[in-house]
């Protein structure tokens, strides 16, 4: 049994995950996705490392910005139809990789997120805005890329931002406006670790450092069933008073690791060894 991580580049926290894992007694190794890929023969795809299929690799953990998602997909599900167990599920990047799509995913499903609308064009925005009401956060999309993030405190402000955007945006999004402490969680399985940073509101933002800071039970299940819902066994989320805010599938793990002082690359391989025994 072993683990290959896929990634872009290799880096000291994945050679520390590499080194939890092999501790418990898991095979161990990293490849750059630039060497991954995919062939398709006879109406069936594969997944391929090289010139073979997984080779002493029973599990994946794949850790790549929402960029690869068009390579990712299509991967993820050729790991699934192989059996190999990965932490993302097929799906889960097209669902991340869009912010609107993820805010309409999490809502459908009942996880708390903050009051939003999302348009298709720049004309609607108005009576929108009013649904919302201010202030606000109006972010701007061409495909997968976010933009533009501005905060709209009045509807003088929104008149004057709405000149600005191009007709070929793709989506529009508007959300009522948090303020307060971000809580941003590791989700492992049913385990959640989370770091709160606090919000400064002479700087209206949220301080860098991070402190170690435990969930309500209904905030914890919030961020177990947000990654559910986007096929994540292993995420981060962020909530501002109990409403996701967002998902990534890139662990930080330094942020944890130091708020938190706990090993949190051993407890990523002891959610694989636990998966893969």
């Amino acid at each position: 049994m072993g683990t290959l991580i896929i990634a872009e580049k290799t880096n000291e926290d994945f050679e520390k995950l590499l080194s939890a894992l092999r501790a418990r007694g898991l095979e161990a190794s990293f490849l750059e996705i630039s060497q991954a890929g995919l062939f398709i023969e006879n109406n069936l795809a594969g997944a391929i490392k090289g010139e073979g299929l997984f080779d002493g690799h029973d599990s994946v953990f794949l850790s790549v910005p929402p960029k690869f998602t068009m390579f990712a997909e299509p991967f993820l599900h050729s790991l699934a139809d192989l059996g190999v167990y990965c932490q993302l599920k097929p799906s889960s990047f097209y669902i991340i990789s869009s912010k609107p799509f993820l805010c309409h995913a999490l809502n459908s499903k009942g996880v708390p997120v903050p009051r939003s609308d999302i348009l298709g064009e720049r004309e609607t925005i108005d009576s929108s805005a009013k649904e919302i009401g201010y202030p606000m956060m109006l972010r701007t999309f061409s495909g997968l890329a976010k933009t533009s993030s501005v905060f709209i405190e009045s509807e003088r402000s929104l008149v004057s931002f709405v000149k600005s955007i191009p007709r070929e945006t793709d989506a529009i999004t508007l959300h009522e406006y948090l303020a307060g402490d971000v809580d941003q969680s590791l989700v492992a399985g049913d385990e959640v670790l989370t770091v709160k940073r606090n919000w400064v509101e002479k700087e209206l933002s949220h301080s860098r450092k991070g402190v170690y800071t435990n969930l309500s039970e209904q905030d914890r299940e919030t961020a177990i069933r947000a990654a559910r819902v986007c096929g994540a066994d292993i995420c981060m989320v962020k909530m501002v008073v109990g409403k996701v805010i967002g998902i990534k599938t890139e662990i930080d793990f330094g942020v944890f690791s130091s708020a938190l002082g706990q090993d949190v690359h051993g407890r990523i391989a002891d959610h694989y060894r636990e998966k893969v025994r």
